[in-house]
């Protein structure tokens, strides 16, 4: 991969993660999210061993993730 590469955005990322979802469709739902659980616990711990995330920042995003998770009940 070339050093000179440019970080996308969050807009073109999550454009990206959509379509390639969109392709998992053969797979249930359960399915896809305890898969997605797993890599994003992969990548949690990664930001955690390269000391680019604390403990307390783990803490509040799964707080948020949890928080989000659970507004359908609140709608």
């Amino acid at each position: 991969m070339s050093g000179n590469s440019t970080p996308g955005t969050f807009d073109e990322c999550a454009d990206e993660v959509n379509d390639f979802v969109a392709r998992l469709d053969k797979y249930p739902h359960d399915v896809l999210v305890y898969v997605l659980r797993a890599h994003l616990c992969g990548l949690v711990q990664a930001l955690r061993a390269q000391g680019q995330w604390s403990a307390e920042e783990v803490e509040a995003f799964f707080e948020e993730l949890a928080s989000e998770a659970r507004q359908v009940d609140r709608d």
